[in-house]
């Protein structure tokens, strides 16, 4: 079936670098811009072999399930294997687990917001159109998800895991209570001060933040039931 991309004779090797000048690095940056665009006329920067063209494309459209139109270009990522040797897979495996830390400070920036607490709150009243930046995932949702990851090779299922991981262990170093970096920052605090800390005190803030985790825990399982995470 005619795509935008055969029609326009983008060829399997091809490489994206640009969409209207605007350089991009990802694979997943360029899906987001196209998708956003239905039916709009880019011009793709394309790396074909040793030579740079820019190819004029009319994106087409395709209606989603929630009634949303999305900008669609026909192509997919090709995955690259290159083997890496113990130093440059250590600083890879840095980056990675540095970027997943950020990302969890980021998200749960985005999700304290109060129009973000509101939009969750309307998951219990039906209103499930929750945006990905936003949407948390609960232990239903995580199973969903690896069992779509792991029909994608092993090391996709593995790195899902280890980002698991990273996300939950910067989570529980936050230095709130009952969390254990508050636990942490209380015992720091006595060390720094000399002095026993009235931990009365922060029973309000440790109320506060299990009152928050049971609220986002509740919206993820409601969400993973209704409306499970599709790849």
């Amino acid at each position: 079936m005619p795509t935008a991309a055969s029609d326009a004779d983008i060829r399997i090797g091809d490489r994206i670098v640009a969409i209207d000048g605007r350089d991009y690095s990802s694979w997943t940056a360029i899906q987001e811009e196209l998708s956003g665009r239905p039916g709009d006329e880019v011009t793709l920067t394309i790396v074909r072999g040793e030579t740079r063209v820019d190819v004029p494309v009319t994106l087409g459209s395709f209606e989603t399930e929630n009634g949303e139109e999305v900008g669609f270009l026909g192509v997919q990522a090709a995955i690259r294997e290159r083997p890496v040797g113990a130093l440059e897979g250590a600083s890879l495996a840095g980056q990675e687990v540095w970027r997943n830390i950020r990302l969890t400070f980021q998200v749960m920036g985005e999700l304290i917001r109060p129009e973000s607490l509101m939009k969750l709150a309307g998951v219990f009243i039906g209103q499930t159109d929750v945006p990905d930046e936003i949407r948390p995932v609960s232990p239903i949702g995580i199973v969903n998800v690896g069992s779509q990851v792991g029909t994608m090779g092993v090391a996709n299922y593995v790195a899902m895991l280890a980002s698991i991981n990273v996300i939950l262990a910067t989570f529980n170093v936050i230095p709130l209570l009952p969390l254990d970096g508050g636990h942490f920052a209380v015992a720091l605090w006595q060390k720094i001060t000399g002095r026993e800390p009235d931990v009365r005190k922060l029973v309000p803030v440790a109320v506060a933040v299990i009152v928050l985790f049971t609220f986002l825990g509740l919206a993820a399982i409601v969400l993973d039931i209704i409306d499970p995470i599709r790849m």
